[in-house]
């Protein structure tokens, strides 16, 4: 069992805290409350908390073990009260676990869809449907767009624009890295 902490100020124009203030976590994928501690020896979840007199929160959001979200869940903030406008905060990434990378070069079963588009399915293990992927090309040193699909929790589709003098070819010099956590 895991729990990611996170915790702020919330303070108004002036620097003053605001005392008594709402705070609520959604989840990105679906709008959907999450259900969070106050404590983080806490066994009672609750959808929110208020702020302190320092205008202090803190949320323990539970891992996937407690039925909760797994590294690269992305939330929404959002605090409210009498005495501010209503802020939302909204790309909130929580780690759960050490982050575990895994590397492919992407020529080593390399699938050509058409001219210049190649695909590629990767089994990662990484417990996570949307992984971060990074492609990166080996002779030029730059990053390279890609799209995505999940396939499973364990495997995705990469695909990814090549353009060479010599098409088709077999092979591309790219390496693709993905993080996420252990299975």
């Amino acid at each position: 069992m895991a729990r990611s902490h996170f915790w702020q100020h919330i303070l108004n124009s002036e620097g003053v805290p605001i005392s008594g203030a709402t705070v609520t976590l959604f989840d990105e994928t679906d709008d959907s409350e999450v259900l969070f501690y106050t404590r983080e020896s806490s066994a009672s979840l609750v959808t929110y908390t208020t702020t302190s007199s320092s205008g202090l929160f803190e949320v323990w959001v539970p891992d996937r073990v407690e039925g909760g979200y797994g590294t690269n869940a992305t939330f929404t903030l959002v605090v409210s009260g009498s005495e501010m406008d209503t802020r939302m905060i909204t790309g909130v990434q929580l780690l759960f676990q050490p982050p575990r990378f895994c590397e492919f070069d992407m020529f080593s079963r390399l699938s050509l869809l058409e001219e210049h588009y190649y695909s590629i399915n990767i089994q990662h293990n990484l417990n996570t449907e949307h992984p971060y992927i990074q492609a990166w090309n080996t002779q030029t040193r730059q990053t390279m767009d890609v799209s995505c699909s999940s396939i499973s929790l364990s495997a995705i589709s990469v695909s990814a624009y090549y353009e060479s003098e010599y098409w088709p070819q077999d092979s591309i010099p790219v390496r693709i890295v993905l993080l996420g956590e252990d299975t």
